[in-house]
């Protein structure tokens, strides 16, 4: 069926073809860091499946996997929910592949960057160094890793783990090609109100980025900037910058500049936080908020 090129995005920005265009939405909705929240994830698509209607985005802003499965051992079950989700929505009539994106968030490109260890330029440090910001809780979902026991194995041990898990996440249906498919970051395209105004657009982000850099020009930065942008106040050309994990402890402001669909705590290795949604309009205007 040929897309309605009306509604559905086209053009994208120049260099980098992992930015998610979203096209003119009327409507967004937008999930928080999900941090291996199984039963909050399945509460929120059960009631998002009475909500979402034709022209309606939904995003994710990464961190699927995360600390919470752990007790849980739920971490394969929400790549299944996502997955299971997203093919029951663009099954429906009028909605389409891209109404349905995915962010690459900082466990995504923990486990991204853990499957190619014996290419890191010094892997042991590597190892060391990401198992701060919780590599193990993130390989979790796939058997897991003893990183201190891996830093000190050498290259070929190294290179034994790593075919392990990709097999491991290869004998899930759909999981390899999830995470294949993630962005980077996402972005509305609106050019001209119905007056002749310019629409300022709403930019989508994992976790932060560098306000002198374009967005196609972050790469790593969007996961891993140099400051937060709790305090932002303008980043051109976009009305709003919508974000999925705060580097910090803080709750849900939803009057800035920056919006933060998380409370800081899912990131901290204790059992606690809420998993965020919420339902934006085009100039990234609150309609609706969600706590799970």
């Amino acid at each position: 069926m040929p897309l309605d090129t009306g509604i559905h995005a086209i053009p994208r920005l120049k260099g980098d073809e992992r930015l998610a265009p979203l096209g003119k939405p009327q409507r967004m909705w937008v999930v928080g860091s999900v941090f291996g929240r199984y039963g909050a994830l399945c509460q929120l698509h059960d009631l998002l499946v009475h909500k979402i209607r034709a022209r309606d985005r939904i995003i994710y802003l990464g961190n699927y996997l995360g600390e919470h499965s752990n007790w849980t051992g739920e971490a394969a079950a929400v790549i299944d929910e996502l997955i299971t989700f997203r093919n029951g929505v663009i099954a429906i009539p009028g909605f389409f592949v891209e109404d349905v994106t995915f962010l690459h968030g900082r466990g995504e490109d923990l486990l991204h960057e853990a499957m190619r260890l014996p290419f890191q330029k010094n892997p042991g440090v590597w190892l060391m160094e990401a198992k701060k910001h919780g590599l193990e809780w993130y390989t979790s979902a796939y058997g897991g890793m003893d990183v201190e026991m891996i830093a000190q194995a050498g290259l070929i041990h190294m290179n034994k783990w790593t075919h392990h898990i990709k097999h491991m996440i290869s004998a899930h249906k759909g999981h390899a090609q999830f995470f294949a498919d993630l962005k980077t970051a996402a972005y509305t395209q609106y050019t001209l109100n119905k007056d002749g105004r310019k629409q300022n657009d709403v930019a989508f982000v994992p976790t932060g980025l560098h306000p002198a850099y374009s967005l196609n020009l972050q790469h790593e930065l969007l996961c891993w900037p140099e400051e937060d942008i709790h305090a932002l106040t303008a980043y051109q050309p976009f009305a709003r910058i919508v974000r999925g994990q705060a580097l910090t402890q803080v709750m849900p402001e939803k009057n800035k500049f920056v919006l933060t669909l998380d409370d800081g705590k899912g990131a901290g290795g204790e059992l606690g936080g809420a998993l965020y949604a919420a339902c934006l309009d085009a100039h990234g205007t609150i309609l609706e908020w969600l706590e799970f």
